[in-house]
């Protein structure tokens, strides 16, 4: 019986070893094909934009530190943190300095879209220790910060281009301010706009079950674009980076995004256009 036992034991223990050992190849070849599709598009980039002071053109002609190419910066300091080669540094840096570490359009723009590039600006701060200028950075958001106003971020990408770069700068600078400004403007965007077109949440799922698409015709006042999901988690990850894991702030973040509309659908409002609501 004791052999029996045994044998067993050992069986059980060959086939978990086995399968511990299948899980690891399987995930370590998960993570090259990842890191082979990052590096391959990313040399894409660099090589068709290899001069990024170059304006772009889309439609017209706008200065390259806009909101566009500024994800794209924060992806490649997101690569770096994983993958550090110079040369990423060295892109960055040149595109950095040609714009002088500042906003598009200046000290005096809050629109996030031209705000965005100051989080990369933050992040290579950082990566230098301290050796990059934020002298405009914090010019842009005291600025913003001394309206009074909170009510800058009417659309859902703007809380991922904007928000971040308070937290960022709230904990380069140990200025608790700043934090308190994001969490306030989020918490109008949050409370003051999703609230008026997103109340009957369920009988508008319930309206919409087997409709791809359909057209939604809201006041002025609701031109907030919610056509993202991906920016309300996007922001979240990055909060979770830069604020202490027991920020109660991060919380009511987390919680009352989980509120708003079923993952999956998406809502896209955009001035003089009617909204709609559909599920790719």
């Amino acid at each position: 019986m004791k052999k029996l036992i045994l044998t067993s034991l050992c069986v059980l223990m060959g086939m978990s070893f086995a399968s511990a050992q299948k899980v690891h190849r399987n995930v370590t070849n998960l993570q090259k094909e990842i890191m082979e599709v990052a590096h391959r598009t990313n040399n894409y980039f660099m090589a068709k934009y290899s001069d990024p002071t170059l304006d772009t053109f889309v439609k017209r002609v706008r200065t390259s530190n806009l909101w566009t190419r500024a994800v794209y910066y924060e992806g490649l300091m997101a690569l770096y943190e994983i993958d550090p080669q110079q040369k990423y540094l060295d892109y960055t840096d040149r595109w950095a300095d040609y714009h002088k570490w500042q906003a598009r359009s200046g000290e005096t723009n809050d629109n996030a879209d031209n705000q965005c590039c100051m989080q990369v600006y933050i992040d290579r701060y950082v990566q230098s220790g301290g050796k990059k200028d934020l002298s405009h950075v914090k010019a842009n958001l005291d600025h913003q910060m001394a309206s009074n106003r909170v009510s800058y971020w009417t659309w859902i990408d703007a809380i991922q281009m904007a928000m971040p770069i308070y937290a960022k700068y709230a904990k380069v600078s140990g200025e608790k301010k700043y934090l308190d400004y994001a969490m306030n403007s989020y918490k109008w965007t949050r409370d003051t706009l999703e609230g008026r077109f997103v109340v009957e949440r369920q009988g508008l799922r319930s309206s919409l079950q087997g409709e791809r698409r359909q057209q939604l015709l809201l006041e002025p006042w609701q031109w907030l674009g919610l056509r993202s999901l991906g920016s309300r988690d996007g922001n979240i990850a990055c909060q979770r980076q830069e604020l202490p894991i027991s920020e109660e702030r991060l919380h009511q973040h987390e919680q009352s995004s989980a509120e708003m509309p079923a993952r999956g659908w998406i809502l896209e409002c955009k001035p003089r256009l009617p909204c709609q609501l559909w599920r790719p």
